[in-house]
């Protein structure tokens, strides 16, 4: 009896892995109206209905979609790079927001945080 329900728990074990790869073998190439394989996997349910994309993705996607980029290049920026002064206005605008938000909880304000570590300055052999 267990033999039985071994055997059969490989067959349907490999139908279901059949069925799988049938299903990745047909890609959207070949579910051509003409394909009879293709039909056989619609009609079993096995493979999706093509669906219309939305508005929004038309109108981003290219026209061609060939070959869609993985790791785009993002076209260069104009960056202006602060000046000593404004990063020093930037520090304590966030240290006066922080001391405000202390003050709001209750707390008592915060220590100063140290300043970062000379890059190079701490050398080991």
């Amino acid at each position: 009896m267990t033999r039985i329900r071994l055997v059969s728990a490989r067959v349907l074990i490999f139908a279901g892995a059949a069925l799988m790869s049938l299903g990745s073998a047909i890609g959207e190439d070949a579910l051509a109206p003409a394909n009879p394989l293709a039909d056989l996997a619609r009609a079993a349910k096995l493979v999706p209905d093509p669906v219309e994309p939305k508005d929004f993705v038309k109108k981003t996607r290219p026209a061609n979609t060939d070959f869609l980029p993985i790791g785009m290049i993002p076209k260069a920026r104009d960056l202006k790079v602060k000046t000593p002064a404004e990063v020093k206005a930037m520090e304590q605008e966030l240290d006066n927001a922080r001391a405000a938000q202390d003050r709001i909880a209750g707390r008592r304000p915060t220590a100063k945080a140290a300043k970062p570590p000379i890059a190079g300055a701490a050398k080991t052999q």
